[in-house]
């Protein structure tokens, strides 16, 4: 039976902010070390035994740092795997703006990024559909592992959740920045459950 556990890195100093983070480096809060750590203990109570499982996280700073943060709490010395298609989409020249600053300071971009949003290419950036397509990836180099703990960012955990739901492009393409803000859930063959 499959089991995959798909988490959220810890809130950042950027989602303190309000940055828009894409791949840029930012550490974790406080708080996001808390979560974190809460997150590895409520791992702890669901699985008897972590020797089955494989861990691979994003090669992002934050994510690297939660799952770090993980494998201590559960005092295991295991090597996570890095797997650059879970990124975060690459946001070229808009990342490590505030968000509340990005239609003024780039006024032309974010007029382009309204007509399309899911095919337009920041400068020196990545699209949603290219970021897509690396989940797609992902998905299919592990589809045969049945134990995966997956530590990655937010909105590439839902659209993860969504691909593992068997739920179209076009849904995926509708959530939108209504992604919601999933921290923690599971895999079991048939259903995602929220935990």
């Amino acid at each position: 039976m499959t089991t995959w556990y798909i988490i959220r890195h810890g809130e950042t100093l950027n989602n303190r902010k309000h940055i828009k983070q894409g791949q840029c480096a930012s550490l974790l809060t406080l708080k996001g070390i808390k979560q974190s750590k809460s997150i590895a203990k409520r791992l702890q109570k669901l699985e008897p035994d972590f020797s089955k499982f494989k861990f691979i996280t994003s090669p992002i700073v934050r994510t690297k740092h939660t799952m770090q943060i993980i494998l201590e709490t559960l005092n295991l010395d295991t090597e996570p795997i890095e797997d650059s298609s879970i990124m975060s989409r690459n946001k070229g020249i808009f990342q490590g703006c505030p968000k509340k600053e990005f239609p003024d300071r780039f006024p032309k971009e974010y007029e382009e990024i309204q007509k399309d949003p899911w095919n337009y290419t920041p400068p020196n950036g990545e699209s949603l559909e290219t970021a897509h397509k690396r989940f797609l990836e992902f998905l299919e180099k592990y589809k045969n592992e049945e134990n995966l703990i997956i530590v990655m960012h937010k909105r590439g955990s839902t659209t993860l959740r969504m691909l593992l739901e068997k739920k179209s492009k076009q849904e995926i393409r509708e959530a939108g920045a209504n992604h919601n803000q999933d921290f923690f859930f599971k895999w079991d063959d048939k259903q995602i459950i929220q935990l």
